[in-house]
């Protein structure tokens, strides 16, 4: 919702959990935000078309998670997109870039990717 409301970008997002799916649903909603922002439910690898086409793909998902997923993300995003992963880190690719922020009052890292 930042990137759209800031800066005009066109954002979609998948979420599984039935709870934090229908919470970003309402957030889209109230922001004013819902013709530049989707969410979706469900697994977002079924989005494997539209991975070669982002700019930027951001990942909130466990390290155990990101671990399964590494090799097909890699091999389905385009050769500009860059990824972005909020607190866990992927095991093969090494990241382009870390900061370190504060996210629900812990101190996390933020890694980027460059393919």
């Amino acid at each position: 919702m930042i990137a759209s409301k800031e800066f005009g970008a066109k954002a979609f997002g998948y979420e599984i959990s039935p709870l934090p799916f229908l919470l970003a649903k309402i957030k889209i909603l109230l922001s004013g935000q819902s013709k530049k922002c989707h969410i979706h439910f469900g697994d977002f690898r079924i989005s494997e078309d539209k991975l070669a086409d982002a700019d930027v793909v951001y990942l909130y998902l466990l390290g155990s998670v990101l671990k399964k997923i590494e090799k097909w993300l890699f091999k389905n995003i385009g050769s500009n997109t860059k990824t972005v992963c909020l607190a866990f880190s992927f095991i093969e690719h090494k990241p382009f870039k870390i900061i370190k922020t504060r996210n629900l009052g812990r101190v996390a890292k933020i890694s980027l990717y460059i393919k």
